[in-house]
């Protein structure tokens, strides 16, 4: 149901910094692809050189049959990305890649069963992704919950000390495109929920 064979999270204990953004720009292209990872993904309470929004990502962008989340559950319960934690299956029906590049970014969809959660990251430089929706079906209307990092001066700075996320909802259809800004070595999450049905 998983596999190790990553360098994963538990090396922000060790000597070394740890799971760089750039190392987690590619293992959905390379380890993840081959089969579940068991990477121990969302640590918010130690040094990682990420931010917390990439972070809340990974556990929608890194796939494994049993998912093993880093931190304690005290970190989780008061954080706001505890409602997607809570929501986020191990299992999942569908796939899709919406773009990407080895080490520089990744923005991922993933469906179980009518609900859809979608991961963005990116390594240094920050960006500005363009999420298109058109993977959903039909002409229904959706909920999404975006989990995203406050706005701020200086967006693509990285900074030791980080911005807590926001979280907001809006509703979306198939032809809409999401636009976020990702912080230098951020990320972004969202939560689609079908709000009315679709005509399909």
């Amino acid at each position: 149901m998983t596999r190790e064979g990553v360098y994963g999270a538990e090396y922000y204990r060790a000597q070394s910094e740890g799971p760089n953004a750039v190392h987690l720009c590619t293992l959905p292209f390379t380890r993840n692809v081959i089969g579940s990872m068991d990477f121990t993904p969302v640590t918010f309470s130690k040094k990682t050189r990420t931010t917390q929004g990439l972070q809340l990502a990974l556990s929608i962008l890194f796939e494994s049959g049993i998912q093993h989340y880093a931190d304690a559950i005290s970190v989780y319960a008061d954080h706001p990305g505890q409602p997607l934690l809570a929501a986020v299956p191990a299992v999942w029906d569908e796939t899709v890649l919406l773009e990407g590049y080895p080490g520089r970014f990744v923005t991922l969809a993933r469906r179980s069963g009518d609900e859809w959660f979608i991961a963005s990251i990116c390594a240094a430089g920050g960006r500005d992704a363009s999420i298109p929706l058109d993977f959903l079906e039909g002409t229904g209307t959706y909920q999404a919950v975006i989990y995203s990092e406050k706005a701020e001066p200086d967006e693509y700075r990285y900074r030791s000390k980080l911005p807590p996320l926001e979280v907001h909802t809006q509703s979306v259809r198939a032809e809409d495109v999401l636009h976020v800004r990702l912080k230098v070595y951020g990320g972004v999450s969202i939560h689609l929920t079908p709000v009315t049905p679709s005509n399909a």
